[in-house]
């Protein structure tokens, strides 16, 4: 993940004239709390990933792991080192179906910085061509961006695009979770 240069090619169909089916992103209940409690929180910003299971145009995001990160009020980056090592240990099926990152603008606008660009294009860089990746920022206001970038049909959707639910059960509380 460490090189001096970036290089993201691809080409993105427009879908105005073609009837698309719009993508769900789907939080389990587990998932949306701990991705509120980190930026809820956290006076910085801070980041996250998380597992997605794809199912046609929707797509659950079923929990949410925090990696080593160096943090500031207004960015957060990836510590290389350790997010390598991180990596290397987190199961197969876990690694497989990180296909979610976001991270918190505290109390800023949620558009996307020159820093974030970068990570998404390095990010990107590792999908395979059939594959997907969501980035989404949220902010304590309430505000939040998301993008889909669905390779397998060569389309990105934004937030105008995407339809963003949460599934509540009576099982799971913010009291469970943090007790593990």
């Amino acid at each position: 993940m460490q090189s001096d240069k970036l290089k993201f090619e691809t080409t993105l169909t427009s879908t105005k004239d073609t009837q698309i089916i719009r993508p769900l992103i789907k939080f389990t209940a587990t998932a949306y709390l701990k991705m509120t409690n980190l930026m809820m929180t956290t006076a910085t910003e801070i980041g996250w990933h998380g597992t997605i299971i794809r199912e046609d145009s929707v797509y659950t995001v079923t929990d949410i792991f925090m990696y080593p990160q160096i943090v500031t009020a207004a960015t957060v980056e990836t510590d290389e080192a350790d997010y390598v090592k991180w990596c290397m240990e987190l199961p197969d099926d876990v690694i497989n179906s990180l296909r979610f990152h976001g991270h918190s603008h505290v109390n800023m606008a949620v558009n996307p910085s020159g820093i974030d660009n970068t990570f998404y294009g390095k990010l990107l860089q590792q999908i395979p061509e059939d594959d997907f990746y969501i980035f989404m920022i949220r902010n304590k206001l309430g505000s939040v961006n998301v993008w889909l970038y669905d390779l397998a049909t060569n389309c990105l959707y934004d937030s105008a695009d995407i339809d963003i639910e949460v599934e509540l059960d009576a099982e799971t509380s913010l009291a469970e979770w943090t007790r593990d």
